[in-house]
């Protein structure tokens, strides 16, 4: 006799309870939504829900609760992403925010160096670890970083202590922060003990999985790769490790924070030696080689808020050349006229609102205040035009670009933060 296939449509008494539970849970959840302008609303509120339904929980990790990239195509707790996306919960969910950071710096290599991902079977921390296919897929393309007897760290960019900084900005947790602190620092000294590949005092990127921005055309010459924007983040990082260290009152303050101050100062020099002023651009090496690419990690250096003005400006002209960055929907990844710009392609061309975020602080570190609040206020209307918080979108249309995820954590998160902003500015 066959077996019985009906499926009893009719709720039960579980069924019903189960679904009270998730009313309850998607209540409380937008409870915590943050109140923004009532241009912003709507759109806030669809970001949040992203959040909200991007959490997964990692039961081989204890009560861990990780906010996904996106659940089209990821898994696992991502570096960069939980800083973003801790940016835009800390609005109205402080201790999850915690949460994404505790996952990032709860796993370092020996030598201190942060994994790429974090997942509940295990980190991804080395080429060792990617999948065979991609390893082929790198073999095929004649990269050095395919070979299995030489393993490349992955990571991602040292932005760890500036989304640290701005979490503890809406909610004092020092008991806590202090006690990532160890692993911060340590983090940050890898960088240049093990990733400052010629010696010269300026780290490298020694796979492109590590920027975060790994399509880019820097990356289509031989690595490693030396880039403005790790440069970068690791002035800024020291400025905050030192602010921190005395916020947080840790023995040897006075001195660590010093030594913090310092080396920021010798990676800013050693920064400022990228700047060509032929082509008012800060360049990239590739394995020692200028790379003629024109992208935005040339206008990563405005975070450090201590270039000097002559080149501040040639950047902020830049941003409002229309043959570089000044498209429609700004800020393009590669400028519209690098022969490389390509507006549908990932990293080649469309626009992202993390990099728009970190452009829109670096203005306004470096004295451009007003032009910092236009680049948000257009990142958002960026967001609402193009009908949600997508991956990335083309900077002519400003559509979601073809390829790209929707749904995508970072820029629900980064949303919420400007539109957070721009609403107590008024």
């Amino acid at each position: 006799m066959a077996a019985d296939r009906t499926v009893d449509l009719a709720p039960s008494g579980d069924h019903s309870a189960h679904l009270d539970a998730t009313r309850r849970t998607w209540l409380d959840w937008f409870a915590k939504c943050p109140v923004v302008r009532e241009d912003l609303a709507g759109m806030a509120a669809f970001c949040w829900w992203v959040l909200g339904g991007n959490i997964v929980e990692l039961p081989q990790l204890g009560d861990a609760r990780a906010v996904v990239p996106s659940k089209i195509g990821y898994v696992g707790l991502w570096q960069w992403d939980a800083y973003f996306i801790a940016v835009g919960l800390r609005h109205g969910d402080p201790e999850l925010a915690r949460e994404q950071l505790d996952l990032a710096l709860r796993f370092p290599t020996p030598d201190g160096q942060l994994p790429d991902v974090v997942h509940e079977h295990g980190v991804l921390a080395s080429s060792d670890d990617l999948p065979v296919s991609d390893r082929d897929n790198l073999r095929r393309a004649g990269s050095a970083v395919a070979d299995p007897d030489v393993p490349v760290p992955l990571t991602k960019p040292p932005l760890t202590a500036w989304a640290l900084r701005k979490v503890l900005e809406v909610e004092a947790a020092d008991d806590w922060a202090r006690g990532h602190l160890d692993v911060l620092r340590r983090s940050q000294d890898w960088w240049f003990e093990h990733s400052d590949l010629d010696g010269d005092g300026l780290p490298e990127y020694g796979h492109p999985y590590s920027s975060g921005l790994d399509d880019s055309p820097v990356f289509d010459g031989p690595l490693p790769t030396t880039t403005p924007d790790l440069a970068a983040y690791l002035v800024r990082q020291d400025l905050e490790l030192a602010e921190l260290v005395e916020q947080l009152g840790v023995e040897g303050a006075e001195a660590a924070a010093s030594a913090h101050r310092g080396r920021a100062a010798r990676t800013l020099d050693r920064l400022l030696t990228l700047w060509d002023d032929d082509r008012g651009a800060f360049r990239s090496l590739a394995a020692g080689r200028p790379v003629a690419s024109d992208t935005v990690v040339g206008l990563m250096p405005l975070l450090t808020g201590a270039l000097p003005s002559g080149i501040v400006d040639r950047l902020v002209a830049a941003i409002e050349d229309p043959e570089r960055f000044a498209t429609p929907w700004p800020i393009p990844t590669v400028a519209v006229g690098d022969p490389d710009h390509s507006p549908q392609r990932m990293w080649r061309g469309p626009v992202w609102v993390n990099t728009n975020t970190l452009v829109a602080e670096g203005l306004a570190r470096s004295g451009h205040p007003e032009r910092a609040r236009r680049l948000a206020e257009r990142t958002v209307d960026l967001v609402v035009h193009g009908g949600g918080p997508h991956e990335y979108f083309d900077p002519t249309t400003g559509e979601r670009a073809r390829t790209a995820t929707t749904a995508f954590g970072w820029s629900a998160a980064l949303f919420i933060d400007l539109a957070v902003a721009l609403s107590a500015e008024g």
